[in-house]
């Protein structure tokens, strides 16, 4: 049989509806759509399920005007005129009744299957209990870096250099503004801040030409002066050192105001005007903290992507001035990417070859910085010893002035907060500011272990942390918990073995 709705004012085009018995939904009101069962109950059914599903349409309920049915000669027997609509239950008896045994009996199961079902996830959730969980602590380990959140960035950047500028909106997915540094005088602070509003980080040319650094530093002041409090940080990229765009760039944020929002500064060296050296990748050479002697020696500058010693270092940045230590554009693209949304915690970086390399693996150690990095065997197991290890050390009367502290061997108060990947250490010099435990902006370490991939071991990484703006790091404190952090950890490691 076909059910059809036809509306008054358009009686050709039926409005059609089916039974959700049969599973068939039309797309709009220009479909039909046919129930093969020719029974009178089925077709009632239609009828008054069609009834319910217009109700909430006020035009098709008002326009209806007849309903047509061709069934079979049964069904015309056997119908009565006026005969009051069964309910749906009545109805979905009267259908499983006319089911074969086999068909109703694995309908019924399924249905008690799916109650079970709905009746179970009732009651974790009054229980409180989260199941996915597991699952999304797993994912949240396996992430060296958080998810980003949708921000646009900024460059001022010449007219005629377009390959490094061109190589970022490809390697970025966010909005980026540009501005023309030829133009940036031109611009008033209010401009700046209306165009700027939205943006993290703006990113900074510096040209060799000293007339258009000139100009550069006229529109670099006023941009100064309107940033809005989104932007966190500027981002110079630059060839020579000590050029008139950087000592304008560091002395107005050394004489900016400490009312206004934290601005910070990153220099990133990179010369892409010849041809780079062929490689597995970029090298990004960093100057690292001088810092934790006894924790980790030998871990004053590293050579990202590996710890290397002093002696590679200076090569490293002798082989950086030849002619061929030059990076290609999407190298320097991809740094400065990171460095506009990730943000590094060091001065200085630069950059020289080309090549595909995960860069993200390779500049982690600037996110921090990192001060201690050691392969573990097992992660899990890493994880567990340092939680307890801290526990044990700084949990018990080391967030106040006390002996305990003093045992420790620091000489400022901390707090402790366990994490996914290990665990936080944050200073507290005076009394507890409002705010809380993320309120802490004094300094702090995380002590995070990494679980081991197809390209790499499990690792035990120290990172600073929670340094607010213009913040001088604690080192004595530093050096304090490594020193503990590393001598424990070989004594634990022999004794296993």
């Amino acid at each position: 049989m076909e059910v059809a709705w036809y509306p008054a004012k358009s009686a050709p085009k039926a409005l059609q509806v089916c039974s959700p018995l049969h599973r068939v939904h039309p797309q709009g009101f220009g479909g039909r759509c046919y129930l093969t069962p020719c029974e009178p109950a089925v077709l009632a059914f239609a009828v008054a399920w069609s009834r319910r599903r217009f109700s909430a349409v006020p035009e098709a309920v008002t326009a209806v005007t007849a309903v047509t049915a061709v069934t079979s000669p049964r069904c015309k027997e056997t119908s009565k005129v006026g005969e009051p609509l069964p309910s749906d239950e009545e109805l979905s008896k009267s259908f499983n009744a006319r089911l074969p045994a086999e068909v109703r009996i694995q309908k019924e199961r399924a249905l008690n299957a799916e109650e079970t079902l709905r009746k179970a996830d009732e009651s974790i959730k009054a229980l409180g209990i989260d199941l996915d969980k597991d699952a999304r602590e797993r994912k949240e380990m396996q992430q060296l870096l958080p998810s980003l959140r949708k921000a646009a960035v900024a460059t001022c950047w010449p007219r005629q250099e377009k390959a490094v500028s061109s190589a970022l909106r490809e390697v970025s997915g966010d909005e980026v503004r540009v501005f023309e540094t030829e133009t940036l005088q031109d611009l008033a602070a209010e401009d700046f801040r209306q165009q700027l509003a939205g943006c993290c980080a703006v990113a900074v040319y510096c040209e060799q030409d000293l007339e258009s650094q000139a100009q550069a530093c006229a529109g670099l002041t006023a941009l100064l002066e309107g940033v809005p409090e989104s932007v966190q940080r500027i981002v110079l990229v630059a060839d020579l050192p000590a050029s008139p765009v950087e000592r304008h760039l560091k002395r107005a944020l050394r004489e900016r105001s400490s009312n206004a929002s934290p601005l910070r500064l990153s220099i990133i060296r990179a010369n892409f005007a010849g041809q780079p050296m062929p490689g597995d990748g970029p090298q990004v050479i960093a100057k690292m903290p001088a810092t934790v002697r006894d924790a980790a020696r030998g871990l004053r500058s590293t050579l990202i992507g590996g710890v290397r010693s002093a002696a590679n270092l200076a090569a490293a940045f002798q082989a950086r001035e030849e002619s061929l230590a030059v990076a290609s554009p999407e190298a320097v693209a991809k740094v400065l990417h990171f460095a506009l949304r990730r943000g590094i915690d060091v001065p200085e970086v630069s950059v020289v070859g080309s090549g595909e390399a995960d860069l993200d693996e390779r500049l982690l150690p600037l996110v921090g910085p990192e001060l201690w990095r050691l392969d573990v065997p097992d992660g899990r197991r890493a994880r567990v010893w340092v939680q307890g290890w801290v526990e044990f050390n700084y949990c018990r009367g080391a967030n106040q002035n006390s002996a305990a502290m003093r045992r420790a061997g620091l000489k400022t108060p901390v707090e402790v907060r366990k994490t996914l990947q290990g665990v936080c250490i944050k200073f507290m010099p005076g009394s507890r500011r409002p705010g809380g435990f993320d309120g802490l902006l004094e300094g702090g370490l995380e002590i995070l272990v990494d679980e081991a991939t197809e390209s790499r071991p499990a690792r035990m990484r120290v990172r600073r942390c929670a340094y607010g703006w213009r913040k001088k790091p604690r080192e004595s404190s530093e050096r304090a918990i490594l020193s503990r952090l590393r001598r424990d950890w070989e004594m634990s490691e022999k004794l296993r073995s």
